[in-house]
Order: C-alpha cells, then structure tokens, then sequence
C-alpha cells in the first residue's frame, strides 16, 4: 500500500496546477484547461510548454520536462520532493512538516 503524507494529500486534494505555476509566471488557461507557454526551464523564443489543468500535467517537448504541480516545484526550484512539499504548503497554507525542518526555502517557525 501507498504511504501518503498529510502534506502531498493536501497538495493533491486542494492545490491546483495553475496556482502552482502562477506563484512563478503568469499563466493564462483556455476555456478547456489548457495553456501553451514558454518553458521556463530553457530559452524558449516560441512556447513549448504545454499544461493541462484538468489533468494537473505538465509537459516541454523541446527539453522533455513534465509532470505535476510538485515536479514543477521541484525542477524550478532545484530542491527534493519532501523541500517541494514544504515549499508548496508554506506558500498555500497546508500542514506543516511533522519531522525536522529540512526546506531552505521555507519560513522558520
């Protein structure tokens, strides 16, 4: 069986793909869940990156990036999952890491 945390299930249940993306660019869905940005992860002078908000996916063909709203988090940030983890919920109000505090990038309480 899966092991969860609290953390990644509320990041699942309560935080969206566009909200992630948003905290670094501006992003503007169509009105069926879909955007067509420039990646931000390469020089991009046309958008590569393609992200579907119904699916929480995204995807650049041009450097073969993609996954989730934590991938994202984690390729922009340069940091592990659990740092993605604690990133995501320090920014949107989510648990608190019950362990020590391993995120640079976090607050300090």
């Amino acid at each position: 069986m899966k092991q969860t945390s609290p953390q990644s299930l509320y990041i699942e249940n309560h935080v969206k793909l566009e909200t992630v993306m948003g905290w670094y660019a501006p992003l503007m869905v169509n009105h069926n869940g879909k955007a067509l940005i420039h990646c931000p992860f390469h020089a991009d002078k046309h958008p590569s990156m393609h992200v579907n908000t119904n699916k929480g996916k995204w995807a650049c063909y041009v450097c073969n990036k993609g996954g989730d709203a934590i991938s994202f988090v984690m390729e922009k940030e340069n940091c592990t999952f659990p740092e993605a983890l604690n990133l995501s919920c320090s920014r949107h109000g989510g648990p608190e890491n019950t362990r020590s505090h391993i995120c640079s990038y976090c607050p300090k309480r």
